[in-house]
């Protein structure tokens, strides 16, 4: 008959060290850069409800303005790859139309 053979394990004496992830991790305490950050902000909002309502318009208009020449700029180049393929896709139609 077979002997079975147990295998055991063994338990280590050091401590398991755990990790926490940075989603559940909150400070205790809000550090400078979050204070100053939200200082600014309270600062920024206060002085845009002081304006008057075309000059609100007026400026959220300029900041959607920036963000899409932002945007556009920062893809250029797969802008201008998207319209070469599509410029030489059109050649070859016409030409395969017109033979």
């Amino acid at each position: 008959m077979a002997t079975r053979r147990r295998t055991t394990t063994r338990r280590t004496t050091t401590r398991r060290r755990t990790t926490r992830s940075r989603t559940t991790y909150r400070r205790r305490r809000p550090k400078l850069a979050t204070t100053l950050g939200s200082a600014v902000a309270l600062a920024l909002i206060a002085g845009f409800m002081k304006l008057t309502l075309w000059w609100r318009v007026g400026l959220v208009a300029v900041v959607i303005a920036l963000a899409v020449a932002w945007f556009l700029w920062s893809r250029r180049g797969d802008i201008y790859d998207e319209y070469q393929a599509d410029r030489a896709e059109n050649a070859d139609d016409a030409e395969s139309g017109q033979q």
